[in-house]
């Protein structure tokens, strides 16, 4: 701003600009890679602050007195905002796509992946054809250079009090005094010189530089017309103390949350607050925020309980003297009830994967579980599932969300069904041992161990079984014809030899000697089968 002294800031930032024109002159080489970083931090850091405080005297100019003649003013400002803001952004974007393009950031470290990358900082800023963003960028830079020249002639006619001299954002290097006399650099474009043969952490640097000026510039504006509307930062003399509860129904064992807020705040002031007698964190904004564990309470028929908790919030007022505020918040605990989902939803299987889905309504998103209990090896799974293996007669699953326990579901174990056992013929059908069967029917023989229905549907893993030994003999009379078959491993056989020798009368006899199942883990384990488990065929 013409006629006014630059602040601390800006005599930093204008030393800044010095160093790294300098650098970029002189193409450094990696060894320094870490002050271009640290340049750029700091920069960054600086344009955050600028931006902040612009927008805090934008804010006054806005609370001035609304007269006809501030109207303009107050318009004007809110314009050059806009106008810098999207230039500030597109600049902020540009930033973002440049480390995309060379790597983006290690999610580990939070460090850069390729802080040099000079070549994808080529590819992007200039291009094979002179057609990269550094072009663009020098488009965007101008348009905003013109149109704040513009503006600062516009607003000096208004009132010669506000004379802000705007120098190119985008100056080219043979327009610059440190650099015009090099003939190779001065020879170079605009992103040739600030974006070739330049390392990714010295091309953020050059755009944050670029955001450096442009906030210098809207604050010179902003503070030239702040003093003419004669905006004041709002000091705040009106106070109310807010509760916004994310929610007044909360379930016990989670958490319950509210904001707790004075409605005026200035920042010269930092209230204290406290919820029911325990002090609680106040953000830089004057916010607190409330949490506690909402506690069990007289539940009525619909498993609700009123409750309340009070907060007070102490506010410095000048003259060294305290206000203090005091605020009562109504909140509803919901008595939670736990849902089993199950195929099998009482009883389980021993040893076997019984798996459940429990969940908790009343808790909704809050609903975070954890699972523990006896009589079993109890395996959680995601959003609420959880493998029961029963090692006992019964089964007793507690539920906890976020630490707190919730309750408990008591689960009888039965044992394991016995499969049924079914001989086939050759062609797949049921080999009739009351009708009998032909020679030709048995010329292949399978047997199968099907699985209890029940089980199968709510146990798959479990019921998987298998029959690997068996014999088989044909019998005429009392006598045995040929040589018995003893099958082991696979649960069918070729016996057209056998059948071969067959005779009307005789009978194929089927001795199951093993069955095996294949449990959840894979593993393969005999089953003691109930009852008989030979089947007598007779051959017609």
């Amino acid at each position: 701003m013409a006629g006014g002294k630059e602040t601390p800031r800006q005599k930093m930032i204008g030393m800044m600009y010095l160093v790294l024109t300098a650098l970029l002159a002189l193409q450094v080489s990696s060894a320094i890679i870490d002050k271009f970083k640290f340049l750029n931090d700091s920069l960054e850091l600086a344009n955050d602050k600028a931006t902040k405080d612009n927008q805090a005297i934008l804010t006054a100019i806005k609370g001035a007195d609304n007269t006809q003649r501030n109207a303009g003013f107050m318009k004007k400002a809110e314009e050059i905002k806009q106008e810098t803001a999207k230039t500030m952004a597109y600049l902020e974007g540009l930033k973002k796509e440049l480390i995309v393009k060379t790597g983006d950031i290690d999610p580990e470290t939070g460090n850069f992946k390729n802080p040099n990358a000079e070549a994808d900082v080529e590819a992007l800023m200039i291009g094979g054809n002179k057609n990269g963003k550094g072009y663009e960028m020098r488009t965007e830079l101008n348009r905003l250079s013109d149109y704040l020249s513009q503006t600062s002639a516009q607003l000096n006619k208004l009132d010669e009090r506000i004379k802000v001299k705007i120098e190119p954002l985008a100056v080219e290097p043979k327009d610059i005094p440190s650099v015009k006399r090099d003939p190779v650099q001065s020879a170079k474009d605009f992103a040739e010189f600030n974006f070739g043969q330049t390392p990714l952490v010295a091309a953020l640097a050059t755009i944050s530089q670029k955001q450096s000026e442009i906030a210098r510039y809207e604050t010179a504006f902003l503070e030239s017309i702040s003093k003419i509307v004669e905006g004041q930062i709002i000091v705040a003399d009106q106070f109310m103390a807010i509760a916004a509860p994310v929610s007044s129904v909360v379930a016990e064992g989670s958490e319950y949350e509210a904001k707790m807020f004075v409605a005026s705040f200035s920042s010269s002031t930092k209230p204290t607050m406290t919820a029911s007698g325990n002090p609680i964190a106040v953000d830089a904004s004057g916010m607190g925020t409330v949490k506690f564990k909402a506690g069990p309470g007289a539940y009525d028929k619909n498993g609700q309980a009123k409750k309340e908790w009070v907060g007070q919030i102490k506010v410095p007022m000048p003259g060294g003297r305290d206000t203090v505020f005091t605020v009562k918040q109504e909140y509803t605990v919901v008595k939670p009830v736990i849902k089993v989902e199950s195929k099998a939803l009482k009883a389980l299987y021993l040893r076997c994967a019984n798996d459940l889905i429990v969940s908790v309504p009343a808790l909704g998103a809050s609903y975070k579980p954890s699972f523990s209990g006896s009589g079993a090896a109890i395996i959680p799974g995601q959003n609420g599932e959880v493998r029961i293996v029963p090692t006992g007669t019964q089964v007793e699953l507690v539920v906890s969300n976020s630490g707190s326990r919730i309750g408990a579901e008591t689960f009888s174990v039965k044992g394991i069904p016995t499969p049924t056992l079914r001989f086939l013929g050759g062609t797949g059908a049921e080999l009739d041992d009351r009708n009998g069967v032909s020679p030709n029917q048995a010329g292949r023989i399978t047997v199968k161990a099907e699985p209890d229905e029940s089980f199968k549907e709510t146990n798959p893993l479990d019921a998987r079984y298998k029959v690997t030994e068996f014999e088989v003999t044909l019998a005429r009379g009392r006598n045995v014809v040929g040589s018995p078959k003893k099958i082991t491993g696979t649960d069918n056989a070729a016996i057209a030899d056998l059948m071969a020798q067959a005779k009307p009368g005789d009978r194929i006899r089927i001795d199951v000697r093993q069955v095996s199942r294949m449990n959840y883990k894979g593993e393969i384990e005999p089953v003691k089968m109930k009852g008989s488990t030979i089947r007598n065929i007779p051959i017609n």
